[in-house]
């Protein structure tokens, strides 16, 4: 049997800068009880794209450099590694076992991604009642807020409030600071605490042991923050800062690694980790610590400044990205 695709190659936002009609010979009928087979003994271009199919189809074993699937469904992908991979208007895909660079889904519903690993970013636009179980990524977006009825299942991320459909602010009131953490199984939760401080300059908000001892805090997450926090002499396995600006941590113990991405104004003193990772990051300064091992996220720019610190590994690209003072 034959299916037809399009061959295309695309931008990193989608756009297509050619493409072509292709026929593919492939084994199966199209049905549910005997699916069109696409793998690795088809001829299948490095770019291509299915539009406007209804005919049951699995794409296996398949190491190409884009994937596009537009107003179709039944088809599983399984076993397949892609640099790209978007999907609009779909409903009824399964993703499974997969290893993706970049990944979009625009529109799409009752799709089931799991054990899977995203590198870089996974943005999803008016996405209903999906699941996704058992993956991993580096950065969730939900473009629009606008994404509703999908569940995850042991997913360890704690940048998905959007998904969850967890709306409250980051800072609800003068006195009382709301940060999420990935200490449960399905995703996030965002606690309050109550804090000192009102969040400006002069009278930041402040966060130690004297008001999180009531809380099991392993992993946080600051969530595009605007206010002055400062976090001090904590003990934490990891920290996340996304999006965010003015944040201090101070004196923490932290087990594993700061993250941050997008973030200015950050400031990390006397800190022993054993990863500190960034990327798009500017006034970033981190003073008196001891690092394990430095990384910045692949394809993002950006400076860190490094004063009285030592560190055991990096790596060339990452060094172009340091201001030692």
């Amino acid at each position: 049997m034959k299916i037809k695709i399009r061959t295309a190659k695309y931008k990193h936002s989608g756009e297509p800068l050619q493409f072509k009609k292709i026929d593919i010979e492939c084994k199966g009928a199209g049905v549910k009880e005997d699916p069109f087979i696409l793998d690795s003994s088809s001829d299948i271009p490095n770019d291509f794209e299915i539009l406007e199919s209804k005919v049951h189809i699995i794409i296996k074993n398949c190491h190409v450099n884009s994937l596009v699937l537009g107003y179709s469904k039944n088809i599983t992908i399984k076993e397949c590694s892609f640099r790209a991979v978007f999907l609009y208007h779909c409903a009824d895909i399964t993703i499974n076992k997969c290893h993706i660079n970049f990944m979009t889904l625009n529109v799409c519903r009752n799709c089931l991604l799991k054990n899977s690993k995203f590198d870089t970013e996974f943005k999803i636009f008016k996405c209903y009642n999906n699941t996704f179980k058992a993956c991993e990524w580096d950065i969730f977006f939900d473009s629009n807020d606008l994404s509703r009825g999908n569940i995850l299942e042991s997913i360890d991320d704690p940048f998905i409030e959007d998904i969850l459909e967890i709306q409250k602010p980051l800072v609800k009131t003068t006195d009382s600071f709301a940060i999420s953490t990935s200490t449960f199984w399905h995703g996030v939760i965002l606690k309050d605490i109550e804090c000192q401080g009102t969040g400006t300059v002069k009278d930041p908000i402040i966060i130690d042991n004297s008001n999180v001892k009531k809380i099991d805090l392993k992993d946080i997450v600051i969530y595009h923050n605007r206010h002055h926090v400062i976090f001090r002499n904590l003990t934490l396995k990891k920290i996340k800062i996304y999006d965010s600006k003015h944040v201090t941590l101070e004196g923490c113990d932290i087990s594993k690694s700061i993250h941050l991405k997008f973030c200015s104004d950050i400031k990390i003193r006397s800190i022993s980790m054993k990863l500190l990772k960034f990327g798009a990051c500017q006034d970033t300064f981190v003073e008196n610590s001891e690092i394990k091992e430095l990384d910045i996220y692949k394809g993002y720019e950006g400076f860190v400044n490094l004063s009285k610190c030592t560190f055991n590994k990096t790596n060339e690209n990452t060094i172009k990205h340091i201001i030692f003072s």
